[in-house]
């Protein structure tokens, strides 16, 4: 018997991983193994969060557990990755594209099954290398996630001879970007590349 469990965002996700498990066992049903299922919804705390890992998810003896990561609430499965590696449990995180879980020294059992926002920069590259495009000019966020995506084109960038003139950081959240914007109209280059959330 293997049980399997998940920290989930809704009622609703609740239900599809019961449901995908409970297929898993008609699947299997000819052999001697059995997968059990146990969840709990994510709390939007992060310390409430791990606490709810430890009193319902790790009494259950769970060999992973899978984690969802909506972008549209404040569920992080940050606190899930922590917890479930600080006990050595392995994160199947579903839906988890931040950078932050790229960082194998901190979230060792954590399994991305989508890639990094910064991989968006791979596709960028291509796409401007195919075209012939070599000066770009890059408006990125000035968060960790705006952060993470310029390094990632600066370095494909200088490999395949793509010059970034200039590289421009916004604050996200503000009202009005013309400050940031103005400087861009004295340069020559026209391709504009713009990370944002």
């Amino acid at each position: 018997v293997i049980t399997i469990g998940a920290s989930l965002s809704s009622e609703r996700t609740e239900y599809e991983f019961r449901q995908a498990v409970s297929a898993l066992n008609r699947n299997l049903a000819h052999t001697r193994l059995i997968f059990n299922s146990t969840s709990i919804l994510m709390d939007s705390n992060p310390i409430r969060s791990a606490l709810d890992i430890c009193d319902r998810l790790l009494t259950q003896h769970v060999f992973t557990v899978v984690a969802s990561h909506p972008n549209s609430t404040d569920h992080s499965p940050i606190s899930v990755s922590y917890t479930c590696g600080y006990y050595k449990i392995p994160v199947i995180g579903i839906s988890a594209r931040d950078s932050a879980f790229s960082d194998v020294n901190v979230h060792k059992m954590f399994l991305r099954t989508v890639p990094p926002y910064s991989h968006q920069a791979d596709v960028w590259t291509r796409l401007l290398v195919d075209l012939s495009w070599h000066k770009v000019i890059f408006l990125y966020s000035a968060d960790e996630e705006g952060r993470s995506i310029l390094s990632r084109f600066q370095n494909l960038a200088d490999e395949n001879g793509i010059r970034i003139e200039p590289s421009v950081k916004y604050a996200p959240g503000e009202k009005n970007y013309t400050a940031e914007l103005e400087p861009i109209l004295k340069h020559t280059s026209r391709v504009i590349l713009l990370t944002a959330s």
